[in-house]
C-alpha cells in the first residue's frame, strides 16, 4: 500500500511538473503574442516593454525581430544597434540583416550599411530596394562608382525607378556625362513629373544650353511658387538667353532679394539691363559681382563691365576695365592675350594711341599658337599697317 502511495505522489508531481511548464510555456506565449500584436499595431514603445519582459529563446529569430524593429521604428537607434554589436555577424539570423543594414544608415556608420546591404543583394539579387539602398549607401560612403554602378543595377531591373534615377541624373551631372543625364532625365519624364525629377530634367537642358526647353521644365516648380535663389537664377538666365529680357529682370532680381551676395544673379542682371539700354543699372550689376565675387568669374565680370563702359561711350572707364580683366585673368595665356588684344583696340579706335595699341597688340599675337587663325592674321596685317604709319610720321 505504501509503494503505491509513493507511486501514484510520484506520478502527481510529475503531473503538476508538466502542468507548471506548460502554464510557463502559455504564459511565455501569450507574452510573445503579445509584443507581436502592439508592433503590427505601431505601438512600438509598448512592444518593446513587453517583449523584453519575455524571456525569449535565443533562437527565436522573429521575436528578435519584432524587438529590433520597434526600436528602430520608434527611434531607439542607439538599442537597435547595441543588440546588433552583441551578436557576431557569422551568427546573426538572415532576417535580421535588413535590420541592422538600415540600423547602421540611420546611425551614421554607413561603411557598415555597405556591407549589410551588400550581403543582402547577395543573397537576393533581384531586389531593387536592395541594390537601391546599396547604392545610397555607398554614395553617403563617399564610392561614387560602387553607388553610380548599383544606381544603374536598380534602374536595369525597375526603367521607372524615379529615385534611383533622380540620383543618377544628379551623378551624370556632377561627372559632366551630359548625354547620359539627358537620356535619363528624358525617359523618366515621360513616367513621371515629381519636382525633383523636373529639377533636374530643367538643370540638364541649362548645361546642355536648351535654355527655352530647360524653362519649360523649370515651369511647373515656378508656377506651384518657389524661394529656391538657384532655380529662380537659372530660370532667368534661361529667359534672358531666349531674349525674354525683360521677363528675365523681374525673375533675376527676385532670386537676388533673396539670396543678395550672389554674384552670378548681379552679372546676368547687368547683362540684362545693358540689352535694354541702361547701361547705368547695367553698371551698377556688375559692379555688385565684382564686389561679391570670390572666383574666377571675377576676370569675367570686369569684361562685361567694360563692354557695357564701351557701349555708353565711357571708353576711359573701358580701358580700365579691361586692364582689370586682365589682371585678374589666372594663367591662362590665351584668356590673358585676348583681354590684351581689347586693351590695344581701346587705344586704337578710342584713344587714338597707336603707339600704345601696338604694344598690347604685340603681345597678342606673341602668345598665338596657331598662325592660321583668321583673328591672328587680321591683327597682324593691322599693326604692320599701323607701323608703316608710324615710320611714315616719323620720317616727315
Amino acid at each position: 500500500m505504501k509503494r503505491v502511495m509513493n507511486y501514484w505522489g510520484a506520478s502527481f508531481a510529475f503531473l503538476l511538473l508538466l502542468f507548471t511548464i506548460a502554464a510557463a510555456e502559455a504564459q511565455e506565449n501569450d507574452c510573445r503574442l503579445m509584443g507581436r500584436e502592439l508592433y503590427k499595431e505601431g505601438n512600438y514603445k509598448q512592444a518593446v516593454d513587453v517583449l523584453l519582459s519575455c524571456e525569449l529563446a535565443e533562437t527565436d529569430s522573429i521575436a528578435a525581430e519584432w524587438l529590433v524593429a520597434s526600436w528602430f521604428l520608434s527611434g531607439d537607434i542607439i538599442s537597435a544597434g547595441n543588440y546588433f554589436k552583441a551578436i557576431p555577424d557569422s551568427i546573426l539570423p538572415s532576417n535580421l540583416w535588413n535590420w541592422k543594414a538600415r540600423t547602421s544608415f540611420s546611425a551614421g556608420s554607413y561603411d557598415d550599411a555597405v556591407l549589410c546591404y551588400s550581403k543582402l543583394v547577395q543573397t537576393d539579387s533581384l531586389n531593387v530596394n536592395y541594390i537601391r539602398q546599396l547604392a545610397i549607401a555607398a554614395e553617403k560612403n563617399e564610392q561614387p562608382e560602387l553607388a553610380i554602378l548599383n544606381y544603374e543595377k536598380a534602374l536595369t531591373l525597375n526603367p521607372k525607378d524615379v529615385i534611383s534615377g533622380t540620383r543618377l541624373i544628379d551623378w551624370y551631372l556632377r561627372k559632366e556625362e551630359l548625354l547620359k543625364a539627358d537620356s535619363l532625365s528624358a525617359s523618366l519624364m515621360t513616367a513621371d513629373s515629381l519636382p525633383e525629377l523636373c529639377r533636374l530634367r530643367g538643370d540638364v537642358l541649362y548645361r546642355l544650353k536648351e535654355y527655352e526647353q530647360a524653362f519649360i521644365a523649370y515651369r511647373p516648380l515656378l508656377q506651384k511658387g518657389t524661394s529656391n535663389p538657384d532655380l529662380l537664377r537659372k530660370a532667368g538666365i534661361c529667359q534672358f538667353m531666349s531674349g525674354e529680357t525683360e521677363q528675365s529682370i523681374t525673375m533675376l532680381s527676385t532670386a537676388l532679394m533673396i539670396q543678395p551676395d550672389d554674384d552670378i544673379t548681379c552679372y546676368y542682371l547687368g547683362m540684362a539691363y545693358q540689352a535694354t539700354g541702361d547701361f547705368k543699372k547695367a553698371e551698377l550689376y556688375i559692379r555688385g559681382a565684382i564686389e561679391k565675387s570670390i572666383s574666377q568669374n571675377i576676370s569675367v565680370y570686369y569684361h562685361r563691365m567694360a563692354k557695357i563702359y564701351e557701349s555708353a561711350g565711357e571708353y576711359k572707364n573701358a580701358l580700365d576695365a579691361y586692364k582689370n580683366a586682365y589682371r585678374y585673368s589666372g594663367d591662362d595665356l590665351a584668356t590673358k592675350a585676348g583681354y590684351q588684344y581689347e586693351i590695344g583696340r581701346v587705344y586704337e579706335v578710342y584713344m587714338q594711341d597707336t603707339l600704345k595699341a601696338l604694344e598690347h597688340y604685340a603681345y597678342f599675337l606673341n602668345a598665338q599658337e596657331d598662325t592660321s587663325d583668321w583673328q591672328y592674321k587680321m591683327v597682324k596685317s593691322r599693326t604692320e599697317s599701323m607701323k608703316l604709319k608710324v615710320s611714315s610720321t616719323e620720317s616727315r
